[in-house]
């Protein structure tokens, strides 16, 4: 990182981070410290569209697990960044890429939010690293 204050004097930055919002018309706007919901918001409002992301789409927050003891309760955290809250996931956990457990979700992970998918106490190889995948989201393939 570049620390100087004359590039943020050029660009008139006040404050860091700074966040800008580009418009499809190719207009640039400083939006300033937002949350993500202010941010979707400003732009929708601002620049003539509406965000249109995918409706299924989340992910598995550190999907390598590894262990300490032989025996194991691996929990992983799913993130939403679809349209679409998470009512149901199903996670595989691999063993040297090979399926080894599934489990399944049930619950409400709202767009932008986290929550837990845990898998059945299991015995646990501590030489090797674990990976989950995550398979389906509402019944369909997540989006990439």
């Amino acid at each position: 990182m570049i620390d100087d204050a004359s590039i943020a004097s050029a660009y008139q930055i006040a404050f860091y981070p700074t966040v800008f919002r580009v418009c499809p018309d190719g207009l640039v706007y400083e939006e300033g410290q937002s949350t993500v919901n202010q941010l979707v918001s400003s732009i929708s409002s601002n620049c003539s569209q509406t965000i249109q992301g995918a409706t299924d789409h989340g992910k598995i927050n550190d999907s390598d697990l590894a262990l300490c003891t032989a025996n194991g309760t691996p929990e992983f955290s799913i993130s939403n960044y679809g349209t679409n809250n998470i009512t149901s996931a199903t996670v595989t956990l691999n063993e040297n890429g090979t399926a080894i457990g599934t489990a399944n979700f049930s619950g409400n992970i709202s767009q932008f939010s986290s929550g837990t998918v845990s898998f059945n106490a299991m015995p646990m190889n501590t030489s090797v690293t674990y990976t989950a995948t995550l398979d389906n989201i509402n019944g369909n393939t997540p989006a990439k």
